[in-house]
């Protein structure tokens, strides 16, 4: 079983239950994936712990072979109630009133809540053009309101081969005709192109973020090649994971999802285990904890275990000192 270089070397490999915390088994992205990334993989970082950081995210949100046994449901109303991320009841959108209203590595201040940045602006002020977006906000017409939506669709992932499947066969017991299986494969149609639409879009804005991340045709980087790993927005990674709803309650279901596998929302519920915590600050102790809202820094810090890949040398003696602090 493959990994990333460096990365979970020690990890316990053995798949885990869906219901344990843990890291997730290691799979090797797709040779594609690996040639069009690579520049990705190791982009420079410069802060202890940073690289180790980035590792174990990618690794966590690499996605694993889907279950065949599993069958999916589904429902036209429950697809269409996933679809709808402009609910405030939607998954989405309550992940979204989680995320802290600052980010942690770089200074979205001077911009918020709305004040306008050009599309010829510095790489500074357009990486807080798109952070705005990964939190639902669109303040001009170069701005995208889904973006973030579209984030955390990457993390729940449904195949559309699976639900292809699985209409066809509400077809073979229901007859194509029927108002049953006509109203599942609109309500699929249109989800699916609209997912298609924002794939597309935030693939081309993280694409151009990830290039002013890492050193450039004439050597030059132009914003910290750690923002890539800015833990108030979700992650964008390498590949989709999929999921495969077994229940036509799409929106709940992914609730118990996310529990069992915290990294499918970046951590946002499990902030004390996401490698940012565990990996990169207790480094670089000047950084600032990720908290989420309803949290409080203590909550947060006192739970997290220190990655035991660091070296005793990479930990700051600031790090012990904030634990004592805590508890």
């Amino acid at each position: 079983m493959a990994a990333l270089p460096g990365a979970l070397g020690n990890a316990v490999t053995a798949d885990l239950p869906p219901s344990i915390r843990g890291w997730q088994p290691l799979v090797r992205p797709k040779k594609k994936v690996i040639l069009t990334m690579a520049p990705f993989v190791e982009p420079g970082f410069e802060k202890k712990g940073a690289q180790l950081c980035w590792y174990r995210i990618l690794n966590f949100r690499t996605p694993m072979p889907i279950d065949g046994d599993l069958v999916l449901k589904c429902t036209a109303e429950g697809i269409m109630a996933f679809a709808g991320w402009a609910d405030p009841q939607h998954p989405w959108q309550i992940l979204n009133q989680k995320l802290p209203e600052s980010a942690l590595l770089f200074d979205v201040e001077p911009f918020m809540p709305d004040v306008h940045i050009s599309i010829r602006g510095s790489k500074e002020a357009r990486t807080v053009k798109l952070w705005r977006q990964t939190h639902g906000n669109a303040f001009e017409k170069s701005e995208s309101p889904d973006v973030g939506m579209a984030l955390w669709e990457r993390g729940h992932w449904v195949p559309n081969a699976v639900v292809e499947a699985a209409i066809a066969a509400l077809a073979r017991i229901h007859g194509e005709n029927s108002a049953l299986v006509k109203a599942v494969r609109r309500a699929w149609a249109i989800y699916y192109r609209d997912r298609s639409r924002r794939a597309d879009n935030l693939r081309n804005r993280f694409m151009q973020f990830w290039q002013w991340c890492v050193v450039n045709e004439v050597g030059v980087r132009e914003v910290p090649a750690e923002y890539m790993f800015e833990p108030t927005m979700l992650a964008y990674t390498f590949e989709v994971l999929p999921w495969v709803p077994t229940t036509a309650d799409w929106c709940k279901e992914v609730d118990a999802v996310d529990a069992a596998q915290p990294w499918r929302n970046c951590w946002v519920d499990a902030p004390s285990e996401h490698p940012y915590k565990t990996t990169f600050v207790p480094c670089n102790p000047d950084s600032k904890l990720f908290v989420p809202e309803g949290m409080t820094e203590a909550e947060v810090g006192r739970a997290v275990a220190v990655n035991p890949e660091l070296a005793d040398t990479d930990i700051s003696p600031q790090w012990t000192t904030m634990v004592g602090a805590w508890h």
